[in-house]
């Protein structure tokens, strides 16, 4: 196999969202989920990647899973690793992950951090991320995780 036809064999194979992920206050006091994505290739290797990252949140649905009610989206998030120079604003060289901070979160997600601040540990928050980036061949590639940030 010569040079020229291997591709990036750096590219992403797998991610996952870190359990670094947290709700926290943004600099306007309002609830912000912070969502660390880590990137690695075929090796095991932390990698930084490019392509269209998408972060889904999910509502709990009332009764919970028991009452056979599954969460459904509520909102997106849509960032774009494409684009070089932003995509180096999101790396933490520290946790070799892509710390992305998720504003506008809706209301029962500031209800949520509320409670946790005052001691409750109850309710999660449940996170669909997918990344189409490119492979190590070129290939195009789809990458997912899920994630439950809890109390």
């Amino acid at each position: 196999m010569r040079v020229g036809e291997v591709g990036n064999p750096g590219a992403p194979d797998r991610m996952r969202i870190s359990p670094l992920t947290h709700l926290s206050r943004g600099e306007d006091g309002r609830a912000q989920i912070v969502c660390h994505v880590e990137l690695k290739d075929r090796d095991g290797l932390s990698v930084r990647g490019i392509g269209d990252l998408q972060v889904q949140l999910y509502r709990p649905s009332r009764g919970g899973p028991r009452a056979g009610n599954l969460a459904e989206q509520e909102l997106k998030w849509d960032i774009d690793l494409s684009e070089l120079d932003q995509n180096r604003t999101f790396f933490d060289r520290a946790s070799r992950t892509d710390r992305v901070p998720l504003v506008g979160a809706p209301s029962w997600v500031e209800d949520l951090l509320a409670s946790w601040e005052l001691g409750d540990r109850g309710g999660r928050v449940r996170m669909i991320t997918t990344l189409a980036t490119v492979g190590p061949r070129g290939e195009e590639r789809l990458l997912k995780d899920e994630f439950f940030i809890e109390g």
